[in-house]
């Protein structure tokens, strides 16, 4: 008989290996597990019978049907979310990387030291930044 326990270095699940994604329109969706709904994964799980699906399977048989069950209790319970425009900076050119990685260096310099004047050099790049990217996403704008 097959014991999943027994398994689970041959059954880890990994979340790379629930690469479920859909195309619709040029959009890859992928899970967003903050969302899942945890109650009914349990008990989709735990009402499944484990034992007459896989008995006197070969291991590999065995993974996949355990593989099967799970991918569709994932996308029972675990909404999609829309990956075309999360995370993307629009206005990510040279300069504004350049800028953004500046910042950040004049931060760390700024909580290191505790200084006045890296303080004030921090504030200036913020305010650049700002300024910056207002002014493109205001050209972007107006070109629509």
């Amino acid at each position: 008989m097959f014991h999943l326990a027994e398994h689970a270095v041959h059954c880890q699940v990994r979340a790379e290996q629930l690469k479920i994604r859909t195309q619709d329109d040029g959009a890859t969706f992928k899970l967003n597990f903050h969302k899942t709904d945890i109650t009914k994964l349990k008990i989709i799980l735990e009402h499944t019978d484990w034992d007459n699906l896989v008995y006197n399977l070969p291991i590999a048989e065995a993974w996949e049907v355990f593989y099967g069950i799970l991918h569709r209790a994932v996308t029972q319970t675990i909404p999609f979310r829309n990956d075309k425009h999360i995370g993307k900076r629009i206005f990510l050119t040279k300069h504004i990387r350049k800028l953004i990685r500046d910042r950040k260096k004049s931060y760390m310099d700024y909580i290191a030291s505790g200084s006045i004047s890296r303080l004030a050099k921090l504030q200036k790049l913020r305010s650049k930044l700002s300024e910056t990217t207002t002014k493109i996403a205001n050209e972007k704008n107006s070109r629509k």
